[in-house]
Order: C-alpha cells, then structure tokens, then sequence
C-alpha cells in the first residue's frame, strides 16, 4: 500500500519545492480524460442553487451580542459552512467524467485500529509501503471521508477530505487530521474487501484538499485543487472546481449585498424613531414646570446655614464633616454559597 512522504511542518506544507505525496507512477503517468467545463456548467449551477438554498434556510440563532446583526452573521457562518459542502458536490459531480472512477457510499465511517496508530506513532510514514491491517478487529475510534474514489484501472483508493480553506488551520489540527486519515488508510484495503463485495485494492493514497488555493504545492497529503487534474486522472478537473468557487462568490456576493440593504433599511428606521423620540422628549422640556406655593420660598431662603463645612450638623450625623467618628470593624473574606 502506497502512502505519503515524511510529514512536515505547515510551514513547508506551503513552500514550493515540497515532495509530492501522489505515488511516482500516479504522477508521472497522462490523462486519461480531459474535460470540458461546458459538460458540468450546467449541473453547476443546479448545485450553487442547491448551496445557496440551504444558506438562506439556515436557522437563525438569537445572540443578544449581534442584535440587529445576528442575521447576517448567521448568514455569514452558513456561507462558510456550505462552500466545503458545495466544493464537495463539485467534486463528487466531476468523478462521472472520468468512467475509470467509481465513488464508493458515502457517510460510511472507516476503522482506527489500535495497531495502526501504534505503527504511526513508531515509524516514519514514507516507510509503511505494503502494510496492510485487518479492520475486522476492535476500533479504538473511526473516520468519516468527504469521498471514497476508486481508479479501477489501477485498483487505487483515494481517500479525501476536502476544506474550503486551510489559512485558519492551525497545524496540530492538521496534523491530527492526516493522522487519522493515515490510521484509516492501513485498514482500507480490508475494510473495502469486507463492506464492498470483495473489491480489491491495491494501493491506498489519502489527500486533503484546500479549496481556497492557499497551498502551494502538493506536499504530504495537502493538495490545492489544482492538483485535481493528477488525483482524479481528468484534466482541467482543478480548473472547473476553482470556476465552480468563483460562481459561487459572486452569487454570495448578491446575496450579502441583498441582506446588507435590508439591514440599512432596518437601521434607518430605527434612527428615525429614535429622532422622533428624543424631540418629543425636548418639547416637554422645553414646557415651564408648574409653580408650586412656598417652593420659591424654600429655594431663595437664606443659605447662610450651609456656607460653612460642618455647620449646624448634628453631632451624631455619620455623614457629617466635623469631628473624626468611631467606625465599627468591618469582616473581609471571600464570598461564600450558603449550605442547605
């Protein structure tokens, strides 16, 4: 079983010059296919409407923090959310190009076999060519795969997950990802034979794939989606997935510029009613406030009695800025929940 080169830190993830994780005779070999992005337009479209469907029925979860602005950040967390799926359908839409591709049932989860995790822990991954355990044993967890595509001509796996981008992605994430994808995949060969009517496999590869482009190069397992081409033997597949990307950045582009309106709609008129408010407020300012009898009296009396700090205060008055006045002791602690 073929499997990936040394791992390396994010950084040389995204430099160039990086040793490519796709097996020699996978990389070096032509195109099978080529494709025409005119033959998947169309379904492309269907599946942004699909996308952006679900963005706009997402549920709006009230954040008193947002107010006003909870929607279009809810809208916001449901974009980000949908484009790894919709790069998803893309991709599982572009394996019908190419009749050498089978995609295996999705949402299936693949052992993690203790044993496979200890063969990771113990040796460098470069080494584990023809490793192959059995998945009919106890799991110490599992992975799901976004896709599980088959090159039948060659009897290879390639186990995917694709992500809408890997700028945020801190490196242990990423590293603990390709861990378990690499645990997943020293099992594969069984767990297929086993699940999959006996279909044999002979070389298992894994590869996460960035859908923002962010990555460079192809490097252990991390690919950008150009690398498509190679990954599914079709080319112009990573050119038709970044036209998929930009389409659907310009219809978010409508969408936030839709919901941005309404929402300065919204604003608008909250400011006019505050207006509103703040002059009827200085109207019953401006009114002259009801003379009451002995109040002027009271207010234009003889202040001679407080000119003077302490004056006339009573001599048992706390208050008092006269003479010093004892203070009872004062108990300071920790607060403490009262027992039942």
């Amino acid at each position: 079983m073929s499997t990936i080169p040394p791992r390396l830190s994010p950084e040389d993830r995204r430099s160039s010059g990086a040793p490519s994780a796709l097996p020699a005779s996978a990389s070096q070999s032509a195109m099978s296919h080529r494709l025409l992005f005119e033959e998947v337009e169309a379904d492309f479209a269907v599946l942004m409407d699909r996308a952006m469907e679900a963005v706009r029925s997402a549920t709006e979860r009230e954040d008193a923090v947002f107010g006003v602005f909870n929607a279009l950040r809810s809208t916001l967390q449901s974009i980000t959310y949908h484009e790894g799926r919709l790069l998803e359908w893309g991709m599982l839409r572009l394996t019908r190009c190419n009749p050498d591709l089978l995609v295996l049932p999705q949402n299936r989860p693949m052992p993690i076999v203790a044993a496979a995790l200890e063969i990771l822990a113990r040796n460098e991954w470069h080494k584990l060519d023809g490793i192959k355990l059995n998945a009919q044993v106890h799991a110490a967890s599992s992975y799901t795969p976004d896709l599980l595509i088959v090159h039948q001509p060659s009897q290879s796996l390639l186990i995917t997950d694709v992500k809408r981008s890997l700028a945020s992605t801190e490196g242990r994430r990423l590293d603990a990802l390709l861990k378990r994808m690499m645990a997943a995949g020293l099992t594969a060969a069984s767990w297929v034979y086993a699940e999959h009517r006996g279909r044999l496999i002979s070389e298992v590869r894994i590869a996460v794939l960035d859908g923002s482009n962010e990555v460079t190069s192809e490097t252990d397992g991390v690919f950008p989606m150009s690398a498509l081409d190679t990954l599914l033997h079709l080319d112009g597949a990573g050119e038709a997935m970044n036209r998929l990307r930009a389409m659907f950045a310009c219809r978010v582009a409508k969408e936030l510029e839709s919901l941005c309106r309404q929402l300065v709609c919204k604003l608008d008129g909250r400011d006019q009613d505050r207006e509103g408010m703040n002059d009827a407020l200085a109207d019953d300012a401006d009114a002259a406030p009801p003379k009451i009898k002995g109040l002027q009296a009271d207010q234009t009396g003889d202040r001679s009695r407080s000119t003077s700090p302490g004056a006339g205060a009573s001599d048992d008055d706390p208050n008092s800025l006269g003479a010093p006045f004892a203070v009872a002791p004062v108990k300071v602690g920790l607060a403490r929940v009262a027992m039942h």
